[in-house]
């Protein structure tokens, strides 16, 4: 199992997290307390959202 940074007091600002990338990476800076702000451009109604938005 790998150890997961310590990024309390950090902001991570993830573009795309409409998109799988984007929408994988946002749980797990997340996971490691970072503060995360978010953009995505998809609009179709079955977008789905992301866990806590």
């Amino acid at each position: 199992m790998l150890d997961t940074p310590d990024l309390s007091g950090r902001v991570a600002f993830v573009t795309g997290t409409t998109r799988p990338i984007g929408k994988a990476l946002t749980p797990l800076l997340a996971d490691c307390e970072a503060t995360v702000v978010s953009s995505g451009k998809t609009t179709e109604a079955d977008a789905t959202a992301l866990p806590g938005a």
